[in-house]
């Protein structure tokens, strides 16, 4: 009951017991370890990936001709389809936490 409650001793425990107290436990549930660690993981890509439409955005605005905006407009083109894939892959993990955690 201390390592995994709220009570700082075996002292603690013990009163608490003994006077009927309420003694909290925390548990931790694994399972959610993996997908949360993906959905951090996608975050991290999609903020890369917002910041390379960023700098090819400002490249396309600097540039002078029009070969060159082409080239920039495939760059981005290129960046909103990772976007896409990671979406799929965050709405996939998502629903499969809803099934999960919403179940009735």
């Amino acid at each position: 009951m201390v390592a995994e409650g709220d009570c700082n001793s075996i002292g603690e425990a013990a009163r608490r017991v003994l006077s009927g107290d309420k003694i909290t436990i925390f548990y931790v549930d694994n399972s959610l370890h993996s997908p949360m660690q993906r959905l951090s993981e996608i975050r991290s890509e999609l903020r890369s990936i917002g910041v390379n439409v960023n700098q090819v955005t400002r490249y396309f605005n600097a540039s002078s001709t029009e070969d060159q905006k082409l080239l920039h407009s495939k760059g981005v083109l290129k960046e909103y389809h990772q976007v896409t894939a990671r979406i799929d892959e965050l709405l996939l993990i998502v629903s499969e936490l809803a099934k999960k955690w919403l179940q009735k």
